[in-house]
């Protein structure tokens, strides 16, 4: 009996062994997939290799990271930038974002969040929830992220290759041949989209009926934590709602009372919120691919008009907190 129960442990720890190891070869294989899940792997690869050393970050959605061009920063500023926005994600995964970047980098000085009408609408699915497999063994922060939508089991967290398992475009994916197109990868976070207003954004438009976005009380609660906590930790923050083509704003009809919501809570933690959603340049398609995305055109000068607004932003802090 006792041979037998050897024999058996060392099976099982031998299976361990080998699906660590493969789980360990198809993670790196996939996490090096830059070209997929608009890029975020570039990111994520960033943050744990703690690549992440800049004086300003900027978080938010794709309307972060399309929008806000990190080269500028240094042109303008003589500083240092990185996009940190997360494709398709409310507050919560930006976030998640947020804590891992904690974890393996120098914690900011300087955030530019930004915000947009769903930032804090609850999700119930992951929007692009592979981009997570490479990174999520064994991470509680994931883990308890990720908990909070349909579909979860704890266990792919814990043990090796089993979130793989049925994943046969994941696998494909990680061992497929490709030469990744280096101009077409995140740089620093940010990827102007050389796109075009078409006929069929158009068409979009045209067909959108009028609708209110629930604002989720957990999500509220959350983002008020997180400037609070930024507050106490003496961070810099500047909430952002960039550029919004006219033609689009008022479908959301409760959009005045989200930016309203937005307004109240940077006057209350002391941060400013600059809205941009009036600015010239959103009275003209050729700014943008659809109604909330700036092209690389309409991103250019935008980040150039923020830039601008940043520079007095920080006069009035530095005013207001002189050094000793």
């Amino acid at each position: 009996m006792r041979a037998f129960l050897i024999r058996f442990v060392s099976f099982v720890l031998l299976l361990l062994v080998l699906a660590s190891l493969l789980d360990w070869l198809i993670s790196y294989r996939y996490r090096q997939r830059t070209d997929l899940i608009a890029g975020e792997f570039v990111v994520w690869n960033d943050i744990y290799a703690g690549n992440i050393q800049t004086d300003y970050v900027i978080y938010g959605s794709s309307r972060a990271w399309v929008q806000f061009n990190p080269a500028q920063f240094i042109d303008s500023l003589g500083q240092t930038a990185y996009n940190l926005g997360v494709d398709g994600q409310n507050f919560h995964m930006q976030h998640l974002r947020h804590l891992e970047l904690l974890r393996h980098n120098a914690a900011p000085k300087n955030i530019i969040l930004s915000l947009d009408l769903f930032s804090l609408e609850k999700n119930i699915y992951l929007y692009n929830e592979t981009q997570y497999l490479p990174y999520q063994l064994f991470n509680t922060n994931i883990l308890k992220y990720r908990s909070q939508y349909v579909n979860h089991k704890p266990a792919l967290h814990f043990i090796p290759l089993l979130r793989y398992a049925g994943r046969k475009q994941v696998i494909g994916e990680a061992f497929e041949k490709v030469v990744i197109d280096k101009n077409q990868i995140r740089i620093k976070g940010y990827m102007g989209q050389e796109r075009e207003w078409t006929a069929e954004a158009d068409t979009v438009l045209a067909q959108l009926q009028p609708f209110a976005i629930p604002i989720d009380d957990g999500m509220k609660l959350l983002f008020e934590n997180f400037l609070q906590e930024m507050k106490r930790k003496q961070v810099n923050v500047v909430l952002v709602n960039p550029p919004e083509y006219v033609g689009g704003q008022g479908h959301i009809t409760n959009r005045n009372e989200i930016l309203a919501y937005y307004a109240a809570q940077a006057k209350r933690f002391g941060f400013p919120f600059l809205d941009y959603s009036g600015l010239p340049l959103c009275l003209e398609k050729t700014n943008f691919y659809n109604s909330s995305h700036l092209n690389a055109r309409g991103a250019t000068l935008f980040t150039a008009i923020f830039l601008q607004e940043l520079k007095k932003e920080k006069a009035i802090h530095a005013a207001k907190h002189p050094s000793p």
